[in-house]
C-alpha cells in the first residue's frame, strides 16, 4: 500500500513548496510560497524542459537517469531565485492515470444516540469500498484491465447531511437521519510507486499526489463562492479531462486520451515537420507571429485533428454514466485552450445536441483573472498552459489547515 499524506494537517512551518507535471513530452514545475497571513500562495518561479521520446508516457516514468536529471533541472530552473534550497513537492495526475467519483450513503438510526466516532468510521469505510469497487469497474470499462490494483490517492468530504440539514461537523450530534458523500481519487500502485521512486531518486520529498481536476475545480469553487454546478474541461498534454460537479462537489471524472501532444503530432503530419518544430509553430501561432499564409497553412492542419478530437469529445460525455444532465456552465482550461481553432471547434460545433445539458451550454475559458488566492509573481506563467498546475496548491492550503470556503 503506498502511503500518501494527502490533506493530513502539516505542521511543518516551511511555507514554500514545490508542484510538478510530468507529462510524455516535458516536466514542468512551479515554486511557490504561501502567505498565512492573507491566506494566499504567490508563485515566485517556475521551470520546464522538455523530454526525449521514451522518458515518460503521461506520467509514468520509463527512464529513471533521464527524469531524474530533467527533474533536478527544472527545480534548479524554478528555485534560482529563492534564497533557499526547496524539496518538498506535489506531483500532479494526470487525468488518464487518475479517476475520481463521489459517493453517496443515507443512514437511518436512533435519534436520541449521538453519531460516535465508530459508527462514523464504520460508515466512511462503507463508502470507501463502495467507491473502490466502483472505481475498479469504471477503470475496467475504460481500459479493458482487469488485473490493475487501483489505491485511493485523496478522500474528502463533499457534504454531511444530519436529518436533511447540512452541517460541518457529524460526531457527538444527534441525528434520525444521517447522510454523508464523500469524493475519492484513485491511480494503478504502479504508477504510485514509481512516480515515489522518481522523486526519491531526484532528492526530493514527496507531499503528495493530487489530481489535476480536483486542484482546478476547488480553485474555481474558492473564488466563486455563489457557483454550485458546472462542467470542467482541461485540454492538457496528453489527454483531456473532464469533471462534472453538482452542489459544489464532483460527481465523476473522465478523460479523452486526445490532447495537445495528439494536435501538435497531426501537425507534423501535415506539414512534414518534427514534434518540437510544429510545437514552436504551433506556439508562434497562437501568439499571432505568423504571416496570414502560414497562418492558413496551420489552420488547415489542425481541421482533422480537431474533427477527431470534437467527435471524442461528444462521445465521451454521451457515455458519461451517473449523470442525467448536465451543467450548462463549461470552463475551458489547459495548455488547449490558448488554441483559438479549438475553441472554435467545441463553441460552434453542434456536439452539445446530442448530449442532455440542461440549457445550451455556457463557455468560460478560465484564466489567472478568474481566480483568487493563486498568484504570478514573476510575470512568466500567467497563462492557460500553466493555470492547472498552479492549482494544486489548494492541496497545500488544505495541508496546513486553511480553508477556503
Amino acid at each position: 500500500m503506498v502511503q500518501l499524506p494527502f490533506l493530513s494537517k502539516s505542521k511543518d512551518s516551511d511555507n514554500r513548496f514545490l508542484i510538478m507535471d510530468i507529462s510524455s513530452t516535458e516536466v514542468k514545475c512551479l515554486a511557490l510560497y504561501l502567505d498565512e497571513k492573507d491566506s494566499s500562495v504567490k508563485i515566485i518561479g517556475s521551470g520546464q524542459r522538455a523530454l526525449d521520446a521514451g522518458t515518460a508516457k503521461s506520467g509514468f516514468v520509463l527512464d529513471q537517469e533521464n527524469i531524474s536529471l530533467a527533474i533536478r533541472e527544472v527545480v534548479e530552473q524554478a528555485c534560482q531565485n529563492s534564497e533557499e534550497e526547496m524539496d518538498k513537492v506535489i506531483i500532479c495526475a494526470p487525468s488518464d492515470l487518475c479517476s475520481g467519483l463521489m459517493t453517496t450513503v443515507r443512514a437511518k438510526r436512533k435519534r436520541d444516540k449521538p453519531v460516535d466516532k465508530k459508527e462514523l468510521e464504520q460508515l466512511y469505510e462503507k463508502l470507501r469500498e463502495a467507491a473502490t469497487i466502483q472505481a475498479q469497474k469504471d477503470y475496467l470499462d475504460n481500459t479493458g484491465d482487469n488485473e490493475t490494483e487501483l489505491e485511493s490517492i485523496m478522500e474528502t468530504t463533499v457534504y454531511a447531511k444530519v436529518d436533511n440539514q447540512m452541517v460541518k461537523e457529524v460526531e457527538n450530534v444527534s441525528a434520525g437521519v444521517l447522510e454523508m458523500a464523500i469524493f475519492n481519487a484513485f491511480a494503478p500502485s504502479a504508477y504510485l510507486n514509481n512516480i515515489q521512486s522518481s522523486i526519491k531518486k531526484s532528492g526530493l520529498q514527496l507531499l503528495t499526489i493530487v489530481p489535476v481536476q480536483y486542484g482546478i475545480v476547488r480553485t474555481i469553487l474558492n473564488s466563486d463562492p455563489n457557483l454550485n454546478d458546472f462542467v470542467l474541461i482541461d485540454i492538457s498534454n496528453d489527454n483531456t479531462g473532464a469533471a462534472v460537479v453538482f452542489g459544489k462537489g464532483i460527481i465523476s471524472t473522465r478523460y479523452l486520451g486526445i490532447g495537445m501532444q495528439q494536435i501538435i503530432e497531426g501537425v507534423t503530419e501535415r506539414m512534414g515537420l518534427t514534434y518540437r518544430e510544429a510545437d514552436r509553430l504551433l506556439k508562434s501561432y497562437v501568439k499571432g507571429q505568423l504571416t496570414p499564409t502560414e497562418g492558413n497553412i496551420i489552420r488547415e492542419s489542425l481541421k482533422d485533428v480537431l474533427e477527431i478530437w470534437i467527435s471524442g469529445l461528444e462521445i465521451l460525455f454521451t457515455e458519461y454514466s451517473g449523470v442525467k444532465t448536465f451543467p450548462s456552465k463549461i470552463y475551458l482550461t489547459g495548455l488547449g485552450a490558448e488554441l483559438p481553432e479549438l475553441w472554435n471547434s467545441i463553441t460552434n460545433e453542434p456536439w452539445t445536441k446530442s448530449v442532455p445539458f440542461k440549457e445550451p451550454p455556457v463557455y468560460k475559458k478560465l484564466t489567472f483573472m478568474d481566480i483568487t488566492k493563486i498568484a504570478d509573481s514573476t510575470g512568466k506563467v500567467s497563462s492557460a498552459e500553466w493555470l492547472p498546475l498552479a492549482t494544486l496548491a489548494t492541496a497545500f492550503m488544505e495541508m496546513k489547515g486553511i480553508d477556503n470556503d
